[in-house]
């Protein structure tokens, strides 16, 4: 299913997606709905702690840079995909 995303075709998200984006969800926790994984899954395929997750998608932490870049490949997304608007 990402094998397309890596040759660089385009992805198209449902408008549900984004306005929950836009209104101020997670979009970490958007992503892993939008490509049908659990939180555990998401967190095994990034290497990290299943809670650090769970705490990046309920908005307690913000996930340091490298945490973030690796939860952007395992969704396959870009980086700009999974900082919410108007973070610093």
């Amino acid at each position: 299913r990402w094998a397309g995303l890596a040759a660089g075709a385009e992805e198209w998200v449902p408008a549900d997606h984004v306005k929950r984006i836009m209104s101020g969800e997670s979009p970490v926790r958007l992503w892993r709905e939008f490509r049908g994984l659990s939180g555990a899954e998401l967190a095994r395929r990034a290497s990290i702690d299943p809670s650090y997750v769970s705490n990046i998608e309920n908005g307690k932490r913000h996930g340091t840079l490298t945490v973030l870049l690796r939860i952007a490949k395992a969704l396959g997304v870009e980086l700009e995909s999974l900082v919410p608007a108007g973070r610093p």
